[in-house]
C-alpha cells in the first residue's frame, strides 16, 4: 500500500512538472491607444510582474507609462514612469511592484502604443 501511494505521489509530481500546471506566465491586463487613457484597477499577485510596451509612430512620440497603487494619482511626486519612450520601440521592463491593486496611468501624443503586464505564476 506504501509502495502504491508513492508511486502514485511520483506520477502526480511527474504531471505537474511536464506540463507546467502551477507554472507559466499569466497576462495580468492588455491596453492600447492613440491617446492617452488609464486603466480600470488590477491586481499584482506576484512581485514578478513585467510590462510589454510597443510604441509606433512618427518620430518624435511622447509615451509614458505609469504604475501607480489603486487610490493615488499622478502628480509631481512620481519621479519617473515606468515605461517611457520618444521614438518608436518595443521594450519589456521588470516593474519591481510589490503584490497589490494597481492602475495604468498613459501620457501620450503623435504614436499608437500597446501594453501587456505579464507576471510569472
Amino acid at each position: 500500500m506504501k509502495r502504491h501511494f508513492a508511486l502514485t505521489l511520483v506520477a502526480i509530481i511527474l504531471v505537474f512538472a511536464l506540463t507546467g500546471c502551477g507554472s507559466g506566465t499569466e497576462t495580468v491586463i492588455e491596453l492600447s491607444g492613440n491617446t492617452p487613457k488609464t486603466s480600470g484597477v488590477f491586481e499584482l499577485k506576484t512581485n514578478t510582474a513585467k510590462m510589454e510596451f510597443k510604441v509606433e509612430g512618427d518620430d518624435p512620440v511622447v509615451f509614458s507609462a505609469f504604475v501607480l497603487p489603486e487610490g493615488e494619482k499622478l502628480d509631481e511626486n512620481i519621479a519617473a514612469p515606468d515605461a517611457t519612450a520618444t521614438k518608436a520601440k518595443s521594450e519589456t521592463v521588470d516593474l519591481g511592484k510589490e503584490p497589490g491593486k494597481y492602475f495604468l496611468q498613459v501620457i501620450s501624443a503623435g504614436s499608437d502604443w500597446s501594453i501587456k503586464i505579464t507576471e510569472e505564476r
